[in-house]
């Protein structure tokens, strides 16, 4: 379980050429796959390419994500934090929950941690 969600970080959410990503989208993740993200909700493959290429225009070219500790998992669930950012500098960190089936991702819940000094929701 948690290579299978080291996978997706580098060859989904890290890849930057669109054909490679849909390649691995289409070995990791279930065709009716969903990602559930604050802003939004993406079903299936394409969908969530089409996220993860909004995410790369918004973080530009050198920004890379990475779980930052390890991912706890059982039963069919894993969770894992993580950091966004260039090397050294986080932009963001989270958490993700991420249910998986058969040995592929079905549902993955984002949670973006609030920055210092906003107000929390």
């Amino acid at each position: 379980m948690e290579h299978l969600l080291h996978e997706s970080i580098n060859r989904v959410w890290n890849e930057r050429d669109a054909g490679l990503r849909r390649q691995a989208l289409a070995e990791l993740y279930a065709a009716d796959a969903t990602l559930y993200e604050p802003d939004g909700v993406a079903i299936g493959p394409e969908a969530i390419a089409n996220r993860v290429q909004e995410l790369h225009a918004i973080l530009g070219p050198v920004a890379r994500l990475e779980y930052a500790g390890p991912i706890l998992h059982h039963h069919g669930v894993a969770i894992g934090r993580w950091r966004v950012g260039p090397a050294g500098a986080p932009l963001a960190t989270g958490t993700d929950v991420v249910h998986l089936h058969d040995n592929v991702v079905s549902r993955m819940y984002v949670f973006i941690d609030v920055p210092p000094g906003d107000a929390a929701a």
